[in-house]
């Protein structure tokens, strides 16, 4: 995929979402929380650096799933990594903030479900 490709593909996703009534800091945070967590799979295979995400909420489990499976451990993910006493403290901290807000990200899931 092309730069252009993708960040097309993104604001295309973020025009839906603002369709239904999420604003577009939310929908950048959420996005910001998933890269985080790819970007940690990533420099795990391709740099061979230890991951800083416990297993079961690693990037490879999230994109295992779809549907309600994937929002309901893309939401147990983040309030875990947030809760659980991750290291390093600096992870937790940025956590913390990213919890899902649930009124407008089901919203969100639904409008793109439908698409």
């Amino acid at each position: 995929m092309t730069h252009e490709a993708l960040v097309s593909k993104v604001w295309n996703y973020a025009t839906v979402l603002k369709s239904v009534g999420v604003h577009y800091s939310a929908y950048i945070e959420q996005i910001t929380y998933l890269l985080f967590l790819k970007m940690d799979a990533e420099r795990s295979a391709l740099l061979g650096e230890p991951s800083i995400i416990p297993e079961r909420y690693r990037w490879e489990h999230l994109a295992s799933k779809s549907g309600d499976a994937l929002e309901l451990h893309y939401r147990h993910t983040l309030e875990a990594l947030a809760t659980a006493g991750c290291r390093p403290r600096r992870l937790r901290g940025v956590l913390l903030r990213g919890r899902p807000q649930p009124t407008p990200g089901d919203r969100a899931l639904q409008a793109l479900r439908r698409r």
